[in-house]
């Protein structure tokens, strides 16, 4: 496996796709009037390994009904009707495992680029969806372009 993983330069892409993948959850979560960007606290991540963090604890994070459940699992489960496997850990954020949602992605090292923009197409459409059905105001945040610091 080594030898595969050397000779077809895996690491590498891994390295290069892990980055563009980073790139395209910011640009696709973070921008401003993007549905998620109020709740979405950080992308972080390296190589094949990258997770995006949620927080709710801010004003427009009241406006959101979690219905009971938690986001990142609600996330998940949506994510895999469509066919993408993530992982939706809650409880992240703190040494008491109380606070964070998160959804973490480790994508094959021969993922290529198109197959990246497919990852984060799937995800953002399931990450709306959720957020739209649990949320009483949603649709304003796309409409006015709301975030947190405007």
């Amino acid at each position: 496996m080594q030898k595969v993983i050397a000779a077809e330069n895996l690491l590498e892409n891994g390295r290069q796709t892990g980055e563009y993948l980073a790139a395209l959850l910011r640009e696709r979560l973070q921008a401003p009037g993007a549905l998620a960007q109020p709740f979405v606290f950080d992308v972080r991540g390296g190589g094949s390994f990258w997770a995006v963090e949620f927080d709710f604890s801010g004003p427009e994070g009241k406006e959101v009904d979690l219905k009971g459940r938690t986001f990142a699992t609600t996330v998940q489960a949506r994510c895999m009707e469509k066919g993408l496997i993530v992982m939706g850990m809650t409880g992240g954020a703190n040494i008491k495992g109380t606070e964070g949602d998160h959804i973490i992605f480790s994508p094959a090292y021969n993922i290529t680029k198109k197959e990246v923009e497919r990852v984060v197409g799937i995800f953002v459409e399931s990450l709306e969806e959720v957020l739209r059905e649990m949320s009483s105001s949603a649709s304003s945040y796309t409409d006015t372009g709301s975030n947190r610091d405007g």
